[in-house]
């Protein structure tokens, strides 16, 4: 005969075989014990010896019913069962979400209630993205739905086009490769959360000031050094991701570019081109941009060739821009530029800053760390140089031929970089 026990209460560590004993102690001893003493161990002990095994809730409930065939046990069980709901209230008050937590992050997207809907998939909401553009008046909201699009667009008003969802969710893909993925030919439109997938159109901007901010660019464009192989008429024109032209000014602001073309600024426009990041081959080219251009805090990764350009004749500002593995990191073909570059970092380029012609720009607080030269100066560029960090295997490569001397004080050269004058 199986020697009895008395049951583990809760000051006491179960046995390695604390089931087999407490199945006996119910089926032997449980029947004489006072209910209301008797339930709360029973509650208590059986979470502990079945927490792991995945009977437990109906062993639980097992054992739970057979006290409950004792009506003097209800008033036990009442305050047990209001002790555990006390419990689950402050777990649901503390856990994110919850009155006393932090707010739990949803995905959800909030669609204003005057918006026109968009969706390739629903019925009842317009179904490309053309059609409520169409619709839409000034100041209106479009949201796209997440889904695959594939048209063309022209915005030609100042409306709110709007991915409601993530980003990569809502694609929006050419139709055909013969006109921009998206014209904006007037008005001060935004375009905010979604992306747009390549291959070779360009989101063009004529005689507008809109707003493009968190899109993705996808492939969109290619680069201009695309070569066919038929001698120097062979390289491809360029497409660039993002064209603008014709004295607009738009705001380029915290978008994600991957491979593709430059974003361009052409024929007198102006733009302002902050916190953008471009990898891949993604770069930006000024081409006649005007003065208030601003090319801020960008950071740009293996962009292939150059990661800024300018051919501009302007006061353009570059600055606080991060620059890695490029070639040069920003290139000044404008002999005629006065603006400044500051404050930028740029690393692993095999040159840091390229000044080609009369430029006399401001070169200031800059931080180039090379694996060939920091700062490259052609013949006839004339740059005030001041507070620069130059490191490389040579600091400074310059062509002099009769321009003027450089002034060098308060710029740090690393130890080990030499200077180099022709």
């Amino acid at each position: 005969m199986t020697e009895r026990h008395d049951p583990p209460w809760d000051d006491q560590i179960p046995e390695p075989d604390a089931e087999q004993l407490l199945s006996e102690w119910f089926e032997e001893e449980a029947p004489t014990r006072e209910p209301a003493v008797l339930a709360p161990n029973v509650i208590a002990q059986t979470a502990l010896t079945r927490r792991r095994s995945r009977w437990f809730v109906r062993d639980w409930w097992r054992d739970l019913f057979r006290l409950h065939q004792r009506p003097s046990l209800i008033p036990a069980l009442a305050v047990s069962a209001a002790a555990g709901v006390a419990i689950l209230l402050v777990i649901g008050l503390v856990l994110p979400g919850g009155l006393l937590g932090e707010p739990e992050r949803s995905e959800t997207f909030d669609i204003p209630a005057e918006a026109i809907v968009v969706s390739p998939d629903d019925e009842g909401v317009t179904a490309t993205i053309s059609e409520a553009i169409a619709q839409a008046d000034e100041g209106d909201t479009v949201a796209i739905l997440p889904g695959d699009y594939v048209e063309n667009l022209v915005i030609d008003k100042g409306i709110e086009l709007i991915g409601a969802g993530r980003p990569e969710d809502v694609v929006l893909r050419p139709a055909t490769s013969d006109e921009p993925i998206i014209l904006i030919d007037g008005g001060d439109p935004t375009i905010s959360g979604f992306t747009i997938s390549g291959p070779s159109n360009s989101v063009r901007i004529v005689a507008s000031a809109p707003t493009i901010t968190e899109m993705v660019f996808d492939d969109v464009g290619d680069q201009w050094w695309t070569y066919t192989g038929a001698g120097w008429d062979g390289f491809d024109d360029a497409a660039p991701s993002i064209m603008v032209e014709l004295f607009s000014f738009p705001t380029i602001q915290g978008n994600t570019f991957v491979g593709g073309g430059e974003i361009e600024v052409a024929n007198g426009s102006d733009a302002i081109i902050t916190d953008n990041e471009l990898t891949e081959g993604a770069a930006i080219f000024l081409n006649d941009a005007g003065d208030d251009t601003l090319v801020q805090g960008n950071r740009i990764t293996d962009s292939g060739l150059y990661s800024i350009e300018s051919t501009s004749c302007s006061e353009l500002v570059i600055e606080r821009n991060i620059i890695s593995q490029s070639d040069p990191g920003i290139a000044i073909q404008a002999g005629c530029l006065t603006g400044t570059i500051r404050d930028n970092e740029i690393r692993g380029a095999n040159v840091g800053i390229q000044l080609h012609d009369r430029t006399t720009a401001q070169i200031t607080g800059n931080v180039i760390d090379t694996d060939g030269v920091a700062l490259e100066i052609h013949e006839g560029a004339e740059p005030m140089l001041t507070d620069n960090e130059l490191c490389g295997e040579n600091a400074i490569m310059a062509v002099m031929r009769g321009g003027r001397p450089l002034e060098l004080s308060g710029n740090t050269l690393c130890e080990g970089s030499p200077l180099i004058f022709d």
